[in-house]
């Protein structure tokens, strides 16, 4: 049996990579569609800027131009970890446009490594001891902290060149013996991003808002997790979780 009809006005995300739009997550529109569920499955119609004459106060669901987009009010760094690893900080004259961090520390493979082992660490938070496992098993102990001292260092000043004592960084702290990496309210990571995108969706109880969502979490998935990392098993872990709900709308989509 077919459900009733619900409008939604929603923004619209293209996906493409140059759309500057899409990239500050201000999106295009909104527009309203038309939601409904034929024969199991969610079926979305475009209607247009302004709602048709049948959706006034009838079968109207919640205004979703937010839903799923992310805050990035309060964001300063942005971090692409699906297919690529762009780091974009927001420029400080305009406060809005984003800038792609091109500093020659940020290829360094220690510093790469640094910042991935973080993010991928429950809670963005990573033993000093246990990174100096990960990162450099073969070195003694006194040249691989060293090592993470430094790492450390360039990427605080990668966060955040401007600051004078990139200890001081709020960015990524150090806590006794502990690392932690600042939340997605700072420090907006697009994996992190589509897993909140796909934990939203399956709250939902609306078929149109739960489609929306699941679309915009396809569009932020470019690839494959870190695709450079590939030796740290709980890295490769993460990846795997990350391809999972892809690989099953994909195939729900297409067949």
């Amino acid at each position: 049996m077919d459900s009733k009809i619900t409008y939604h006005q929603q923004v619209s995300y293209c996906g493409k990579p140059r759309c500057r739009r899409c990239r500050e997550g201000i999106g295009h529109g909104p527009y309203w569609y038309a939601y409904q569920t034929i024969n199991g499955r969610t079926v979305r119609t475009y209607v247009g800027k302004q709602p048709p004459a049948e959706a006034q106060g009838i079968g109207v669901g919640e205004d979703t131009r937010e839903a799923g987009a992310a805050d990035l009010t309060d964001v300063t760094v942005r971090l692409y970890v699906l297919g690529q690893f762009t780091l974009e900080r927001r420029d400080r004259q305009s406060g809005q446009r984003w800038q792609t961090v091109a500093d020659a520390s940020m290829q360094h493979s220690r510093v790469r490594s640094l910042l991935t082992c973080l993010i991928s660490a429950p809670g963005r938070k990573l033993g000093r001891e246990q990174a100096v496992e990960l990162l450099w098993p073969e070195l003694d102990f006194e040249t691989a902290t060293h090592r993470l001292d430094k790492a450390v260092h360039s990427l605080r000043q990668l966060f955040e060149p401007a600051r004078s004592r990139p200890a001081t960084s709020n960015l990524l702290l150090t806590e006794h013996a502990t690392l932690m990496l600042a939340d997605q309210s700072q420090l907006w990571i697009d994996a992190d991003a589509f897993d909140a995108l796909l934990a939203q969706a399956r709250a939902s109880s609306d078929p149109g808002k739960t489609e929306q969502l699941l679309e915009e979490a396809m569009l932020l998935y470019a690839g494959d997790y870190v695709p450079e990392e590939r030796h740290i098993e709980w890295i490769q872990t993460r990846r795997e979780s990350l391809q999972r709900p892809h690989r099953a709308r994909s195939y729900t989509r297409w067949h």
